[in-house]
């Protein structure tokens, strides 16, 4: 799953598995709504969400993902990020799993 509301990253996200060789279903979610209906009916292996999206943020994403599946590896990229928001979920996510 990308969660990705530029066209262009979406793009440069969803041909870079194919260049190595890999053969994946990608889903897009651009919107909350979206992507909530993508998570209910597909079952995604990781999910690759940017932190800033118009109604939806990586950190809001997260919680839903982790609720469905605790072990599903969750990326939030972007072109900046602070520390303190990695350590905020870091810490999120260890306390999620015990």
């Amino acid at each position: 799953m990308i969660l990705e509301g530029t066209d262009v990253d979406a793009e440069l996200l969803q041909g870079r598995p194919r260049e190595t060789g890999l053969n994946l279903k990608l889903r897009r979610g651009i919107s909350k709504a979206t992507y909530l209906d993508e998570l209910d009916g597909f079952a995604s292996d990781l999910t690759i969400a940017d932190r800033k999206l118009p109604d939806l943020d990586g950190y809001s994403a997260f919680n839903p993902a982790k609720e469905k599946d605790p072990y599903l590896p969750f990326i939030i990229m972007s072109g900046f990020v602070d520390d303190s928001f990695a350590s905020r979920m870091k810490a999120r996510n260890e306390i999620k799993r015990t």
